[in-house]
């Protein structure tokens, strides 16, 4: 069986090669260990920008729920107040035509009935008309419990 000897010029070669071999194999290791920090940090990066994206979405969408929900008390709020208007404007009117009828008699009859249709609508009109379930249902409608709840 040969021996396997090196002579002094071998040796030197193989250190050589051997220096080579482990400074590739460190340059990997260390590529390797870069390349896989760097994608960690991408991978935060990229999860704290999804996370702001949400977060930002979901304040929008609060905004939002909130903007409508004062829109709408406000539109419930002005028709009522309107409705409150008509409705005593609709009175005053009644008045007065009961009056200009009573003094050009005009056929009671027909006042009578003109003044019953047009009071109800001016019922319909004036909250202050409503029955009370219709009222507290108006009442819901402006969701100020759900919003004094945490």
């Amino acid at each position: 069986m040969p021996v396997l000897t090196f002579d002094k010029a071998d040796k030197a070669i193989v250190t050589k090669a051997t220096h080579l071999l482990l400074a590739r194999c460190e340059k990997a290791f260390r590529d390797g260990v870069k390349w896989r920090y760097e994608h960690a940090a991408q991978e935060r990066q990229r999860a704290i920008r999804a996370a702001e994206e949400a977060a930002r979405k979901e304040r929008e969408r609060i905004e939002a729920e909130a903007r409508a929900l004062r829109q709408k008390r406000q539109r419930l709020t002005m028709q009522a107040s309107a409705g409150l208007r008509r409705s005593d404007e609709i009175r005053s009117l009644v008045a007065a035509v009961e009056a200009r009828a009573s003094t050009d008699s005009i056929d009671a009859e027909l006042v009578v009935a003109w003044k019953h249709w047009v009071l109800e609508q001016a019922d319909r009109m004036d909250l202050r008309a409503w029955p009370a379930s219709e009222l507290e249902q108006w009442l819901e409608s402006f969701e100020l419990r759900q919003a004094a709840r945490p």
